[in-house]
């Protein structure tokens, strides 16, 4: 009796199960998840670890329900929700603007109004992400995208939420606190299920499970995984700087090396540090050493007084700095404080509001979203694209593909035949490296290489950035963590638009000094005057990209939907409802009426709905004159077919074309109508957002509900067509950023010549947009529609 009551308080605990489930992907032969057994407690925080490949993210959608085991059982006990934030943020967002997509799941909980506000606003302010409520969901960074998704989830307040590295792209600030929202869920009774390769979150949670090739070679405590060091190492490596320390500790240590530095910097422990920093490539330290000591003399890369706004929000202004050549620097900052906006400047993907970008070549860009840096449908064939677009051909061509796969930790023998879709997160990414590294360029940036990435492969990437360096190239990465950050030779830190140099191998300082404008025009030019004084500059002044044109439209385009006008006047503050209402009535007026004196009455009150929705007037005007000639084109049509009224006097005739009173009139009236209906749609779509329409919708839908008609499923729709719109051009955007990176279309010349350029765009951006579908369903089932 005794064993029986034990047994049941144990299942009363229990809120999962997994018995002995596998699974093997199709036209794979080795099981992605090999008979993997273990059950987790209510109130539990379990870290699941294991190097890329090894089948934690199979498990993740096996354990949600996205993927059915192929044997084997998972069950949860009665009345349990679960939901899993993916491991790509984009995949997971659903509406186009961030608190309406933070809203999705609690509606569909069909809760209250209140209670979706509050659990809406709560979800926000817990991820830190509250002060963009209002944004549309493209104009994130990767970082804050992995806020929005962490957000949607926990509005909908599962009792076992699985995050796939949903974290992995976020600054040690953002974190901590997320890490304390977790600790306090986990206090309230709710399981945490923690994909990751960071040591700081496996540190976090109580127990851990470590999977390999498929199989769980360890489940017990956090404690007992730290104390099995072997397998620890194994499974997530070492802090990068002291693996590389105690790797070349006798290196570090050598007289030679200690003889080379400065008397000063020979008894400095930090200066220890710097050489085994630099000697994980070479076999002598003090070679090491001098190979990367700065020259004021080479300088590879220089920022001279460059400005940058996204419209009206100021990123950077008049930043000052450069970087030297065969140096490692790192770019630090919180999640969308500008990384990512200053590494695309230097690789000419945006153009400069102002300022000078020098280089002497095009710097090559490794970019964050690993799954929009890969568009052929086999490895190698990705990374011989770079190359094969300037010239490379032959045994040439592959042996260069071999190199950059190699060094990449992608071995070609392994992976070039391997199709791209197929990989994992972090062979992505390690084959972007590849991609990159293949275009052999002078100066080399990576945007958070090492993110999502295992412990011996962060470790190999770090080493294979340090050795880019020791080569001659100029690296410059931006990363979220700090030993990483600690590893290269400088570190520049973004912060409120503002560079900081907190780290040089020339300089130190506390707190950082700033590198780029003060307040003032002289602190900027003393700021550029100790750039020249540093480093000579490049003499050659790197222009954008043939296609920054078209990103920036593209850009424009993608962040419009959705976005709200701060000044529309009268028009933007009605009710959702009364705006349909109002443009409805003034759209269909407009086009119904036929004579002359109410069609000129009715373009009057469109342009005063216009007015009162504070359209710019000159925009307005450019709008309408524009589709003058388009609309007197259809006017010729009018002339031929529409016939002439008996007996009135024709002005002029040839053939079929005849020109009467009647005739003008009624191109007249057509003039006139359709240009106070486009007057009409300009305001609307002026002082609706998305949010807006939808709203509308829905209460102007709602009596169509007591039919039995599913006007929920309506809205679903048009909130889905509204964040597919800029989703699509968004993925345009990445796909074309990529190919001008790797040289792809450069050099169309004549309209054809652009529109056969055009042609790679097509198929990569139809599987892209077949994959987002696919992703999307899956974001429509863990948000809790159905």
């Amino acid at each position: 009796m005794a064993f029986s009551a034990v047994s049941d308080m144990m299942s009363a605990m229990r809120v999962l199960s997994v018995d002995h489930v596998s699974y093997t992907y199709p036209q794979q032969n080795i099981p992605a998840v090999n008979d993997v057994d273990f059950s987790l407690e209510r109130g539990s925080y379990t870290a699941v670890v294991g190097l890329n490949g090894s089948g934690k993210s199979t498990l993740a959608r096996i354990l949600c329900g996205l993927l059915d085991a192929e044997c084997g059982e998972v069950s949860y006990a009665s009345g349990v929700r679960s939901a899993l934030v993916f491991q790509s943020p984009k995949d997971q967002i659903i509406c186009s603007v961030v608190f309406r997509d933070t809203a999705f799941g609690p509606q569909n909980l069909a809760l209250p109004p209140d209670e979706v506000e509050l659990r809406t606003i709560e979800s926000l302010t817990v991820v830190g992400l509250l002060h963009k409520a209002s944004s549309p969901s493209v104009t994130l960074s990767l970082g804050q995208t992995q806020k929005e998704a962490l957000a949607g989830i926990i509005a909908i307040d599962p009792d076992v939420i699985i995050l796939d590295e949903a974290l992995s792209m976020l600054d040690p600030d953002s974190k901590n606190d997320i890490f304390a929202f977790l600790s306090y869920w986990v206090r309230r009774g709710r399981t945490v299920v923690h994909i990751t390769h960071d040591i700081d979150a496996i540190r976090k949670a109580k127990d851990v499970i470590a999977m390999e090739k498929g199989k769980v070679v360890y489940s017990g405590t956090t404690d007992d995984f730290f104390t099995d060091t072997e397998l620890c190492e194994r499974i997530t490596g070492k802090k990068i700087v002291d693996s590389v320390f105690k790797k070349n500790n006798k290196k570090a240590i050598n007289l030679s090396a200690v003889s080379n530095m400065p008397d000063t910097e020979a008894i400095n422990t930090s200066a220890l540090k710097e050489v085994a920093r630099r000697t994980i490539v070479c076999d002598d330290a003090a070679e090491a050493y001098a190979a990367h000591a700065v020259k004021k003399s080479e300088a590879s890369l220089a920022f001279c007084n460059v400005g940058f706004s996204y419209g009206e929000n100021v990123i950077f202004n008049n930043i000052n700095f450069s970087l030297a050549k065969g140096t490692l620097t790192s770019l630090t900052g919180v999640s969308g404080s500008g990384k990512s906006t200053l590494l695309e400047m230097a690789a000419g993907l945006l153009a400069p509001s102002y300022g000078e970008i020098r280089c002497d070549s095009r710097p090559a860009l490794c970019r964050q979203n690993s799954d929009a840096a890969l568009f052929e449908r086999f490895a190698a064939d990705d990374v011989a694209f770079g190359p094969r677009n300037r010239g490379v051909r032959g045994k040439a061509l592959v042996s260069l593909v071999k190199r950059s796969m190699d060094e990449a930790g992608i071995p070609y023998a392994e992976y070039a035949e391997r199709q791209t879709a197929e990989l994992s997160g972090g062979e992505k990414r390690r084959l972007a490296v590849a991609g990159i590294i293949a275009l052999d360029a002078p100066v080399l940036l990576f945007d958070e290489p090492t993110a999502g990435l295992d412990g011996p492969s962060r470790a190999k990437t770090m080493a294979l950035l340090r050795s880019l360096a020791a080569s001659g190239h100029t690296v410059l990465f931006s990363t979220h963590r700090p030993d990483e950050a600690d590893f290269a030779d400088e570190e520049i830190s973004v912060r409120d638009g503002n560079l900081f140099l907190v780290r040089s191998n020339t300089a130190s300082s506390n707190g950082g000094k700033i590198i780029n404008k003060g307040k003032s025009d002289a602190d900027g030019a003393a700021g550029f005057d100790a750039q020249m004084k540093r480093y000579a500059l490049p003499d050659t002044v790197q222009m954008p990209l043939e296609g920054a044109k078209l990103l920036n439209s593209i850009r424009a385009a993608s962040a419009n939907t959705g976005n709200v006008k701060k000044n529309g006047g009268i028009a933007a503050k009605l009710p959702p409802a009364v705006k349909f209402i109002v443009f409805i009535a003034l759209f269909a007026a407009s086009l119904a009426v036929r004579p002359l004196s109410l069609c000129a009455c009715m373009f009057l009150l469109s342009l005063i709905y216009a007015f009162s929705a504070k359209y710019p007037k000159r925009r307005l005007f450019l709008s309408l004159v524009k589709t003058v000639p388009l609309l007197l084109f259809f006017c010729i049509f009018q002339m031929i077919f529409y016939p002439p009224l008996e007996g009135e006097r024709i002005f002029l005739a040839y053939r079929y074309f005849t020109v009467t009173p009647s005739k003008l009139l009624l191109c007249l009236t057509t003039l006139i109508r359709t240009e106070g209906a486009i007057a009409c749609i300009l305001s609307f779509s002026y002082t609706t957002p998305e949010y807006d329409i939808v709203d509308g919708l829905s209460v102007l839908l709602k009596p169509l509900a007591v039919f039995h008609i599913p006007v929920r499923y309506v809205i679903i729709i048009t909130e889905i067509v509204f964040r597919f719109m800029p989703l699509l051009l968004d993925e345009a955007s990445e796909i074309i950023k990529t190919q001008l990176i790797r040289g792809g279309l450069r050099d169309a010349k004549g309209f054809f010549g652009r529109v056969r350029s055009l042609i790679p765009l097509f198929v990569p951006l139809v599987m892209q947009t077949i994959r987002r579908s696919e992703a999307l369903a899956d974001a429509l089932t863990e948000r809790c529609f159905s």
